[in-house]
């Protein structure tokens, strides 16, 4: 008995995963279809805030980067407003998911010249990321360290 309503609960989580993933895929193919600028107004930059935090979820799961990581999305829907930590900290993750499918891309790769390129460009970017995850630390993080009082 307890192994039929063990089943029934995953095999229920799976579709609704599968449902959810469904939505972002048709919601990240919505916003494609305009350019970044169309995001940075009230109400349509709300959608690609949305877009962006559930594609990012999801792409991690699938170990793909995502049309957001393209520099435009990343500047140009806050042309008219203020980042703020969370927004930073997607701008990482976003780029982090393309080194991520180039890692898997580079680890299933034959050694030639052209995986050599590969593997340069790769370490550049990853140093970028690591650098920029440090830069949101001094930045964000640290600042709310000092934020609360330190109880004894």
């Amino acid at each position: 008995m307890k192994e039929a309503v063990r089943n029934c609960c995953e095999s229920g989580s799976h579709a609704a995963a599968n449902n959810w993933k469904g939505h972002i895929r048709g919601l990240l193919s919505l916003v494609h279809q305009h350019p970044p600028a169309a995001f940075s107004h009230a109400g349509a930059h709300e959608v690609f805030l949305e877009c962006r935090y559930n594609g990012v979820t999801s792409a991690l799961s699938n170990r793909k980067a995502i049309f957001p990581s393209r520099p435009g999305c990343i500047s140009v829907p806050w042309k008219t407003r203020q980042k703020d930590a969370i927004d930073t900290a997607m701008d990482i993750l976003v780029k982090f998911l393309g080194v991520l499918e180039e890692w898997d891309l580079l680890s299933t790769r034959k050694f030639t010249e052209e995986t050599l390129r590969r593997v340069r460009v790769f370490k550049y970017q990853r140093s970028m990321i690591d650098h920029e995850l440090l830069m949101w630390y001094s930045s964000f993080v640290s600042v709310f360290e000092h934020a609360y009082p330190i109880e004894a």
